[in-house]
């Protein structure tokens, strides 16, 4: 998958995957709330099945859901210190 922003593109894998939805008319995403709701509406059908099976799909399907605005991470997830726009450095030179 590509993102960027809150725009995505899946591969062709992950467009066949979402063809599998047990969800009727559900097209391949191309936002994070069209991704999100889509997988929501699946879960939604498995969590009212009886199976473990369906129970456990279900679990593995909100797990996938993206976050809206992803914050940047270190490697050790610590978040990652994002440096002032140049913008906020030239007014700061200035004394603003």
């Amino acid at each position: 998958m590509l993102r960027y922003k809150d725009r995505i593109r899946l591969t062709p894998k992950e467009r066949a995957a979402f063809a599998e939805l047990p969800v009727e008319g559900v097209a391949a995403p191309t936002t994070v709330a069209e991704y999100n709701a889509a997988l929501e509406s699946a879960a939604d059908v498995w969590s009212a099945g009886d199976s473990a099976e369906e129970q456990l799909a279900a679990l593995l399907a909100r797990d996938q859901m993206l976050v809206e605005s992803p914050q940047p991470v270190c490697e050790d997830g610590t978040p990652l210190a994002v440096s002032p726009s140049a913008e906020d450095r030239t007014d700061e030179l200035r004394g603003a």
